[in-house]
């Protein structure tokens, strides 16, 4: 997933907000220098920046990072030249998906609410936005299990075959994999046809692994709808 900025974002709270958002969905890259198309939400145009300024950008992600996330995400930084071919630079941030939730702090005005200390607030990407978790939405972006089958379903290319394991049926059944949705609570397979989806709640997931020969398999507690 990519998130295509022509300049960063001028506070602390927005640079962390962008990469916390990332590392608690599924990954991401910002790419710093270049312009998002509104209408698609893909590139339209790279604008690139100085020297200067693309070194702006990584001491000030690593800053706002580093000051406003709990826990750390990993992330690095990577530098490219412009491609229209002047000498300016493009930035990379790339964000990992992170197993626990990473949370921003957000300082809270004591003399408005009457209360001073540090909270915490929960983005996650959605789309080409980043959106804040509900309270009632935590559980299960917090459960260690669903979001490491989260981030491993999401590592399977698009179409790869995947065995799915019915742990306490007596069937198993081949399917083509589609897409993971954490927000859903799906996990979107294709019959091997391709003529018909099979919809599959993410936190039914048991394990998820590929076998000695490389082939993804995917074990799900049985149950009934």
């Amino acid at each position: 997933m990519m998130d295509w900025k022509v300049k960063p974002a001028t506070h602390a709270f927005e640079r962390a907000k962008d990469v916390a958002a990332f590392a608690n969905h599924l990954g991401g890259t910002l790419l710093i220098g270049a312009q998002e198309d509104k209408s698609t939400g893909q590139l339209k145009a790279y604008v690139g920046l100085t020297q200067e300024q693309a070194n702006d950008v990584r001491d000030g992600y690593s800053k706002a990072i580093g000051q406003r996330c709990r826990p750390l995400p990993t992330f690095d930084f990577e530098e490219y030249e412009d491609p229209n071919g002047n000498t300016k630079r493009v930035v990379a941030i790339n964000v990992w998906p992170s197993l626990n939730l990473i949370g921003v702090k957000v300082q809270a005005n004591k003399d408005v609410e009457g209360w001073g200390e540090t909270v915490f607030a929960y983005p996650v990407r959605s789309g080409t936005d980043a959106i804040f978790l509900q309270p009632t939405e935590l559980a299960m972006y917090m459960t260690p299990e669903v979001r490491r089958n989260a981030v491993l379903l999401s590592r399977i290319e698009k179409g790869a075959m995947v065995k799915v394991i019915m742990l306490g049926a007596l069937h198993n059944f081949s399917v083509t994999f589609d897409s993971v949705d954490e927000e859903a609570n799906l996990v979107r397979l294709k019959s091997t046809s391709g003529d018909s989806v099979v919809h599959l709640p993410l936190d039914r997931a048991s394990t998820v692994y590929q076998n000695e020969k490389g082939e993804w398999q995917l074990a799900m507690y049985a149950f009934r709808e």
